[in-house]
């Protein structure tokens, strides 16, 4: 599950990284959409860490 989101997160980040880093607004927004999809990512891992019961 975390492999795929990372896997889905490269990918995004690969197609929009090209258009989005020509200017400084869309750099911002690539920012805080990496920031937002970690702490999405670490949510998920807690949550299966927490129905595994580790």
């Amino acid at each position: 599950m975390a492999t795929a989101l990372s896997v889905v997160a490269i990918a995004l980040a690969l197609f929009v990284l090209p258009s989005a880093c020509s200017t400084v607004a869309g750099f911002q927004i690539l920012f805080f959409g990496a920031l937002l999809l970690l702490g999405l990512a670490s949510f998920v891992l807690g949550l299966f860490l927490v129905r595994r019961g580790l």
